[in-house]
C-alpha cells in the first residue's frame, strides 16, 4: 500500500511519468512543457494547428487530477 502512495505522489509532481507509466506512450515535446507546468500553473494556454495532440494533453491533465 505504502508503494502505490509513492507512485501516486510521484504522478502529482510529474505528470509526465504518469502519462509513460499509465498510457504506455511517450509525450511530444511541447506536451513535456504542458505536463510540467500542469501542477504548478492553474491556467494553461496552448495555441497549435489542428491534429496535433491538444486535447489528448488535456485529457492526460485531468485524467492526472482525478487519480493523484
Amino acid at each position: 500500500m505504502k508503494e502505490l502512495a509513492k507512485e501516486i505522489s510521484a504522478w502529482r509532481e510529474t505528470p509526465a511519468k504518469f502519462v509513460r507509466d499509465v498510457f504506455d506512450t511517450e509525450p511530444d515535446e511541447w506536451q513535456l512543457e504542458v505536463l510540467s507546468s500542469f501542477p504548478v500553473n492553474n491556467r494553461i494556454a496552448m495555441k497549435a494547428s489542428k491534429g496535433v495532440g491538444k486535447s489528448t494533453v488535456l485529457a492526460w491533465c485531468a485524467w492526472n487530477f482525478l487519480v493523484t
